[in-house]
C-alpha cells in the first residue's frame, strides 16, 4: 500500500499540462497588446516596461463597478523595469477586462481585454468535485486517430489539440478537457455533477469515460466507448469516482473523413500510414482465439500496428 501511495504521489508531480505563455508589456498608460485572445489553460504574464503599474481584474478603477469577469484577479503595484508584474493561468473561457488601478492610469487608457476561448466551442462547468485522469507517455502510441485507410498516433499531429472527456449519459456535454502535449505525461480533470442544481453538469459516481479530440480549435472527433481502455490497476479506477484517479491506456478516435484544412497538421503524409494496419488475432473475453467471422459477442482485436480494440458483434 505504501508503495502504491508513493508511486501515485510521484506520478502526480510528473504530470504536466501543455500550455502557452503569453506576454503583455505595461508602460506609460498602455498594455501591449491591449487585447489578447488565448486558449483555456494558457498563461499570461505582464512585464513592466517602466513606471509603477499593477494588473487589476476585479473592480473597474474608473467607475468603481465590478468587471464581472469569469474570475477576478489583481496584483500589487511594481516599479522595477523588466520585472514580472503578474502571472495568471486562465482556465475558464470568457471575456476578461482589466486596468491599472495606480493613480489616473486607467482613466487615461491603461486598460486591457483578454478573450479566453474554449477548444472547438466546448463548454465546461467547474464544479466542487472532480477526478484526475492520467495519460501516460508510455500509452501515447495507443491513443490514435483511425480513418478508413490509416491509423495515426496523436504524437504525429503538429497542430494544437485538446482532449476532452464526456459521459455515456451526457455525450453532448464536456465535463473536462486539457491541451494535448506529446512530450510529457498529461493530467485531465473530470468534473463531477453539482448535486445542488437540477442540471446535470458533471459525472455521476460510477459513470464510464468517453473521449473527444479537438484539432486546431476547429474539428471535433469522438471516440466510441468500445475503443476506450482504462486501467484497473490500483490506485486507478476505470469509472468516475469523486477525488479518484484513473489512467487512460488506449483510445481510438473515429475520423472517417479528415478535413483537408487539417492536412498540414500531420508530421507524416497520411499515405505513409495507409494499408499498414491489418488484423493479426482476435480473442474472446476468456482469452480464446477466434477464427470464425460469425462469432457473436465481445472480442478483442489486435492489429499489426500494435493497436487493439474491444468489439461487440450481434
Amino acid at each position: 500500500m505504501k508503495k502504491n501511495t508513493l508511486y501515485l504521489l510521484l506520478y502526480i508531480f510528473s504530470i504536466t499540462i501543455s500550455q502557452t505563455t503569453h506576454t503583455i508589456n505595461a508602460g506609460s498608460y498602455y498594455y501591449n497588446p491591449s487585447q489578447l485572445t488565448i486558449n483555456a489553460g494558457d498563461i499570461v504574464q505582464w512585464i513592466n516596461d517602466g513606471g509603477l503599474h499593477d494588473v487589476n481584474g476585479d473592480i473597474n478603477s474608473v467607475n468603481n463597478v465590478s468587471f464581472n469577469n469569469p474570475e477576478s484577479f489583481n496584483s500589487s503595484p511594481i516599479s522595477t523595469v523588466g520585472a514580472v508584474i503578474y502571472t495568471h493561468e486562465f482556465m475558464i473561457p470568457g471575456t476578461y477586462n482589466y486596468d491599472c488601478s495606480v493613480g489616473s492610469h486607467a482613466i487615461n487608457g491603461m486598460t486591457g481585454t483578454i478573450i479566453v476561448q474554449p477548444p472547438c466551442e466546448w463548454d465546461l462547468v467547474f464544479t466542487a468535485s472532480n477526478a484526475t485522469i492520467a495519460i501516460q507517455e508510455s500509452n501515447f502510441e495507443n491513443i490514435v486517430i483511425q480513418t478508413p485507410t490509416a491509423t495515426i498516433p496523436l504524437t504525429e499531429i503538429d497542430c494544437p489539440m485538446w482532449i476532452g472527456v464526456i459521459s455515456d449519459s451526457n455525450p453532448n456535454n464536456f465535463f473536462g478537457y486539457t491541451q494535448w502535449n506529446s512530450s510529457a505525461n498529461i493530467g485531465l480533470a473530470a468534473w463531477g455533477d453539482d448535486s445542488t442544481t437540477s442540471e446535470i453538469d458533471g459525472f455521476m459516481e460510477g459513470e464510464s469515460y468517453y473521449f473527444a479530440l479537438c484539432i486546431n480549435g476547429l474539428t471535433t472527433i469522438y471516440s466510441d466507448y468500445s475503443t476506450v481502455v482504462m486501467s484497473n490497476d490500483p490506485p486507478f479506477t476505470s469509472t468516475y469516482t469523486t477525488n479518484g484517479f484513473a489512467s487512460l491506456e488506449s483510445v481510438i478516435f473515429d475520423a472517417w473523413d479528415i478535413d483537408s484544412n487539417l492536412s498540414s497538421c500531420f508530421s507524416t503524409d497520411l499515405s505513409d500510414h495507409e494499408q499498414k494496419k491489418s488484423l493479426i488475432k482476435e480473442f474472446d473475453l476468456y482469452g480464446r482465439e477466434i477464427k470464425s467471422s460469425s462469432h457473436a459477442g465481445f472480442s478483442v482485436q489486435i492489429f499489426s500496428d500494435q493497436t487493439f480494440i474491444k468489439k461487440y458483434r450481434f
